[in-house]
């Protein structure tokens, strides 16, 4: 049996039971490689997404065996920069409302990123949950 690798979504650090997005939506696989891709990284947001603005900068870490292989066009949300500053290439794949990171972000490096995905969780929650016209009767 094939398995499908998964990746913990921006925001859903709680510990008790991690959310995640399988990558088969996102048009990529990973490929388990023997070294460790580990490190202190500066997230900086290079499109709007649920972290928020264009230019928005966090920091975080990196703990990765895998790789990602595209089977489909990729876009993402960050670029990322080691602890020295040298470019370490894009991370967040972005599908819809899923962003997918490698990166574990520290919410109080950037206040604002921790708020943006609640504003965004709020915003989802509030379609897919609040009743529409027509089941109301609003629309005879």
């Amino acid at each position: 049996m094939k398995q499908y690798p998964r990746l913990v979504i921006a925001g859903t650090s709680s510990g008790v039971g991690k959310t995640t997005a399988t990558l088969a939506i996102l048009a990529a696989f990973r490929e388990r490689k023997s070294c460790l891709t580990l490190g202190y990284r500066t997230v900086e947001c290079s499109y709007r997404s649920i972290l928020g603005d264009v230019g928005v900068t966090a920091r975080g870490h990196e703990f990765h065996y895998s790789t990602l292989v595209a089977r489909g066009p990729l876009q993402y949300a960050c670029v990322l920069r080691d602890a020295e500053g040298l470019s370490k290439g894009p991370d967040g794949l972005m599908n819809g409302s899923v962003l997918a990171l490698y990166t574990h972000l520290h919410f109080f490096s950037q206040p604002e990123i921790a708020a943006s995905l609640v504003e965004s969780a709020r915003r989802t929650a509030s379609r897919i949950f609040e009743p529409s016209r027509s089941m109301l009767g609003a629309d005879r």
